[in-house]
């Protein structure tokens, strides 16, 4: 894990006990995704989120969790519990004493474009994820419509 801290930044205050640290906010993405991966309730889920909660995939944005919840019931939730994290590369700058970005690259594996997450991490009453962001994330493709595939070649 590389972490570059809000007192590391020129021209910074001291953080003091309230600060958001490093390990917080990279347990916080962690235990999620351990969570989501062992099936729990979207509500549950949904508890660890800061208002203004937005999940920004290559085909959609969710936002907030009514929407989460929905869009886990609907089974779109399995791309992320596919997505390598304890193998990953974990990098957590704290841009603030409130404010982390957790950075999670998956290790080399030969593929073209591997997933990318991107999380923003904010201290309210207790570390809160305010946004993930899923790049490098192909959906699955669309099949082609039976009847497209069924039509009989014209003949002459």
């Amino acid at each position: 894990m590389t972490v570059t801290t809000w007192e590391e930044r020129p021209g910074t205050a001291t953080a003091d006990s309230s600060a958001l640290a490093a390990a917080e906010a990279e347990s916080l993405v962690r235990d999620w995704l351990r969570m989501l991966r062992a099936g729990a309730p979207p509500e549950e889920l949904a508890a660890y989120f800061a208002n203004g909660m937005r999940l920004e995939l290559p085909e959609r944005i969710v936002r907030g969790p009514e929407e989460f919840a929905e869009w886990c019931r609907d089974g779109d939730h399995h791309m992320l519990t596919e997505l390598p994290l304890g193998d990953g590369v974990v990098e957590v700058t704290l841009s603030s004493p409130l404010h982390a970005q957790v950075i999670v690259t998956p290790p080399p594996s030969g593929a073209d474009s591997l997933p990318h997450q991107e999380w923003w991490v904010v201290l309210r009453d207790r570390p809160r994820i305010r946004v993930i962001t899923v790049t490098g994330l192909h959906p699955e493709p669309l099949l082609t419509p039976p009847a497209a595939a069924a039509q009989e070649p014209v003949h002459a």
